[in-house]
């Protein structure tokens, strides 16, 4: 028995060494920085910190650092998703079409079917003699199919739940709403079940990121449905900017085709474009004072009354000289003055610019057909000598919406540079490098033999990188990314260091929104770790003492199980990498007064043990096991309380909880377990009074 009470008390000493030699780095900082330190001198013997390196970190409050919460917009994303299913089911729901007309075999030999042109088979849903049926988006969960024409009846029958569950998903629902018309819809539940799964995924992408980008104490976390928390104590100003740009990027990688042909959107807007320049940055009712100033204006000219249209002229110029920001949006085209690209297309000096002018013209117009999309491209205008002019802009690109290869298929990506035959941007310059995987090499493959000669759009979310011509059949597997000259060398390896980070740990599953960005400083952190140490070392001492004086021999015994317990809970928290915040400091705290109460009902159990006469080892033997469940029920309702916390919070409060949880565990051991191997062991050494 005395053999198995020296193991038990060994173990306990040997474990209670261990978490004070694990917490001594906390309480020693690392030195400056230098050069070869970039995170600080270590202080402590080599030896010693290749052993127990880890130290506590603090939370923002304490540490001060950048906290961020982005909000998953899961129902773009399923839009998108319905999109991609309505062009998937347009293409097959053709194919059955053309085969139940045994349009397009050859009698002869039915294995070789006429390949039908995009054109052709775009013929069976749009507008026109040969239309059989209409598709469109409805929601982001929801499409419509409407059958058209003297074969409605015939054809809706090849829309079966089979076919739905094949093309479109295996928990979509056909309904039928009369009139040749059916809705096709994700239930509520399957809605909320990819919503999680969303989240769970975006979570998952942006702790990658932020580790990936040498960060080791980040904690990010997902707070209520759709929204993520991510909290990074004690970075720098230039890392802050740093992970914004990280974080803040979708990055979803898509090759598309550029549409070369149709320059009717872009060749027949300059009108549109004038008129949005015009409104730009005034009211409504100021717009339409313009319009008919503008009217008025064409009208004299016509008549040649000059100093009418000199009127109107000045009349419009001081409506528009009250706006804050002159619009610095263009229509370009071939021989178009200031303009030097050889096609038609529309810039300006913001991105923002162009999106206004294309969401609340073009698309609010319908100008840009349901297969067709606008990119942009951040660049240079260049003369057609190759030189430079101005400053950098953004323009547009008229795209196929059909994705060719997604960046999905994307194996692995890299930073290289351009040798010296790459005669646009020169050599040595940063480009990224991509790699795909099998399938993925098989698609690239195919797209760049079907459209030689062509250009594709390589594109991270909606803006283009690059736009190379197609030369010849791609068959290697890999592609490039080229970023352009028009920054520095430096911002450019920057950037193509950030798309790398990005395509390497994974786009978002959704985009996401940033709906806060708080920066803490290190003054606020300074002064709350000084009144956070100050009322711990205060609370501590007092209670100290009380003991001290109150229960003597005792009082010293239930002292170091306090002292211990303070000591479990940092060497677990370092072990968890668990932030310390303003909130955990109040648990600490906290559990100090439940680990005092605790030793307090123990010493007064034995106490009453000791009044009727039992000997000091029978007294403290059954006053433990008689306190035992009163301390286990109080704290059982104290940890049953903080994990409620910790499962439903974030934040600040679910710092407290895990803190608080931890100490509750720790507390219960050092009271009932630690401080009761004490006192046998005192009883062992001959030790035969204790005042209690």
């Amino acid at each position: 028995m005395e053999k198995k009470g020296r193991f038990k008390r060994a173990l306990l000493f040997l474990g209670t060494v261990f978490a004070i030699l694990y917490i001594i780095p906390t309480f020693i900082p690392k030195g400056a920085i230098d050069e070869k330190n970039p995170d600080g001198v270590e202080r402590l013997p080599s030896w010693y910190a290749n052993i127990f390196s880890s130290r506590l970190g603090f939370g923002l409050d304490l540490a001060g650092g950048l906290e961020l919460k982005y909000s998953v917009d899961y129902q773009t994303a399923m839009r998108k998703n319905v999109e991609r299913w309505n062009e998937d089911l347009q293409y097959d729901l053709v194919g059955r079409l053309v085969e139940q007309d045994n349009k397009g075999l050859d009698p002869a030999n039915q294995k070789n079917a006429k390949k039908f042109t995009d054109l052709e088979r775009k013929a069976y849903f749009s507008a026109g003699d040969t239309q059989r049926f209409t598709s469109r988006v409805l929601s982001f969960r929801a499409m419509r199919i409407t059958f058209v024409g003297p074969k409605a009846a015939e054809d809706q029958k090849l829309l079966n739940t089979e076919f739905i569950r094949k093309n479109v998903h295996e928990d979509a629902v056909l309904k039928a709403k009369g009139n040749n018309t059916f809705d096709i819809a994700l239930p509520i539940k399957i809605v909320r079940k990819m919503r999680k799964e969303m989240v769970s995924q975006t979570l998952e992408t942006i702790r990658r990121r932020v580790e990936s980008s040498g960060l080791v104490e980040p904690d990010v976390r997902a707070a209520g449905a759709t929204q993520i928390d991510i909290q990074m104590p004690g970075i720098s100003a230039s890392k802050k900017q740093e992970m914004r740009q990280v974080l803040g990027q979708t990055a979803e990688l898509t090759f598309r085709i550029v549409d070369d042909t149709d320059t009717t959107i872009f060749s027949g807007i300059k009108g549109d474009v004038e008129a949005y320049s015009d409104c730009y940055g005034v009211t409504t009712d100021q717009c339409a004072q313009i319009k008919n100033l503008k009217a008025e204006a064409a009208n004299n000219r016509r008549i040649g009354n000059i100093q009418a249209v000199k009127t109107a002229d000045a009349q419009i110029e001081t409506i528009q000289g009250n706006r804050k920001r002159k619009p610095t949006i263009k229509w370009c085209g071939p021989n178009v003055s200031g303009c030097f690209q050889n096609e038609y297309y529309v810039r300006a000096d913001t991105k923002s610019e162009l999106e206004g002018f294309v969401l609340n013209v073009l698309v609010s117009q319908n100008k840009i057909p349901a297969d067709h999309i606008v990119g942009y491209e951040e660049y240079v205008e260049r003369r057609y000598d190759g030189k430079k002019v101005g400053k950098k802009k953004w323009r547009t690109h008229y795209l196929f919406r059909r994705v060719q290869v997604s960046g999905e298929r994307v194996k692995s990506s890299k930073v290289g540079y351009t040798s010296s035959q790459d005669l646009d941007i020169g050599a040595n310059w940063p480009v990224v490098l991509l790699t795909f995987d099998r399938r993925g090499a098989k698609q690239f493959d195919k797209v760049t033999q079907k459209f030689v000669k062509k250009r594709m759009a390589i594109m991270l979310d909606d803006v283009v990188e690059s736009d190379p011509v197609l030369q010849e059949r791609i068959s290697g597997g890999t592609a490039r990314i080229t970023l352009g000259s028009s920054g520095s060398r430096t911002q450019t390896l920057t950037e193509a260091r950030t798309i790398v980070t990005v395509l390497n740990n994974g786009a978002y599953k959704a985009p996401v929104n940033k709906v806060e960005d708080n920066e803490v400083g290190p003054t606020l952190g300074r002064d709350t770790i000084e009144a956070g140490v100050t009322a711990m070392v205060v609370g501590m001492g007092l209670v100290i003492i009380f003991m001290l004086i109150y229960y003597r021999i005792a009082g010293v015994v239930a002292n170091l199980a306090l002292l211990l317990n303070v000591a479990y809970i940092l060497a677990i928290l370092v072990a968890f990498n668990t932030h310390l915040t303003l909130p955990g400091i109040a648990g600490m705290l906290l559990t100090v007064g439940m680990a005092v109460d605790a030793n307090v009902i123990i010493n007064e159990r034995v106490r009453e043990e000791l009044r009727v006469g039992r000997s000091l080892r029978a007294a403290i033997q059954t006053g433990y096991s008689r306190a035992f469940w009163t301390v286990f029920d109080a704290n059982i309702t104290t940890a049953l309380a903080a994990w409620i916390l910790f499962r439903f919070t974030t934040g600040t409060l679910h710092n407290f909880a895990v803190t608080l949880l931890i100490g509750v565990i720790c507390s219960m051991f050092t009271a009932v377990y630690v401080t009761r191997r004490v006192f046998e062991w005192m009883l062992n050494r001959g030790l035969t009074q204790i005042r209690f």
